[in-house]
């Protein structure tokens, strides 16, 4: 399972505030391919400044990235130009520092992609650090099922756990890029569950998909939850629907 706590403190130290002030906002994944979410995979290719269009504006650092999958796209753009933003103590979203965001995100670094675009800014992208999905470098030798999707089971291999006696910010860092990538890839998965699948590649889907770590972040009841409503949306039988919940149940204890 992922490591919330570690992400708090990530997100707590990188921003400034103190953990016992930290912002506590949790993502809920979706369990519909949402219409206003634009996601999409593509490559840095430069460094930009942005006016943040909100209540409050203010200019923050960010990526243009040159798309290379267009997984959901209103308009199919070359290229965006993404602000990933913090969150301040009081939920509210601030810029990431210049450095650290270069840092992160490096020339050319492949990146997913999951975020908003404003109103009349058709090639901006705002995504915050506590939001469903962000900005992720994807991993390397990702893990894939015969349908060509991320295997979630397999994936939680690369996952890396702190010593016994030392902080470490790189792994925090890299878990981080592994849970937004892991939302990525959750949500090609609600997508292709819209398409049309036979009742067999359905079923092997949804059994993937009750590995994804965003459900098990949540307790297991809140987890369950979720994973029940995203089985309503199908076509399932009774049978299928329990051995599927069982499915879940194992993947939550194997965390």
């Amino acid at each position: 399972m992922y490591n919330g706590v570690a992400v708090l403190i990530l997100v707590a130290a990188v921003f400034g505030s103190g953990l016992g002030h930290a912002c506590e906002r949790v993502a809920i994944p979706p369990s519909t391919p949402t219409s206003w979410i634009v996601a999409f995979e593509g490559l840095v290719t430069e460094y930009v400044t942005d006016e943040v269009p909100i209540d409050a504006p203010f200019t923050a650092p960010g990526l243009l990235v040159t798309v290379v999958d267009p997984i959901a796209l209103s308009e199919r753009e070359a290229e965006f130009r993404v602000v990933p933003l913090g969150t301040g103590i009081g939920c509210e979203p601030v810029p990431r520092d210049d450095s650290d965001l270069r840092r992160q995100y490096p020339l050319g670094a492949r990146v997913t992609v999951v975020g908003r675009a404003p109103e009349g800014c058709p090639r901006l992208v705002l995504t915050g650090a506590d939001d469903f999905g962000h900005v992720a470098r994807v991993p390397r030798d990702v893990p894939l099922t015969r349908s060509g999707l991320v295997d979630f089971r397999a994936l939680r291999v690369l996952e890396k756990t702190h010593s016994a006696t030392e902080f470490s910010f790189d792994v925090a860092w890299r878990n981080a890029h592994l849970r937004w990538f892991s939302d990525f890839a959750f949500f090609q998965c609600l997508i292709a569950l819209d398409s049309d699948l036979s009742s067999t590649d359905r079923l092997a889907l949804l059994e993937n998909m009750a590995y994804y770590p965003g459900y098990h972040a949540f307790n297991e009841e809140f987890g369950a939850g979720l994973f029940r409503e995203l089985l309503k949306r199908h076509s399932i039988s009774r049978r299928d629907r329990r051995r599927l919940r069982k499915v879940f149940r194992d993947a939550n204890q194997a965390g």
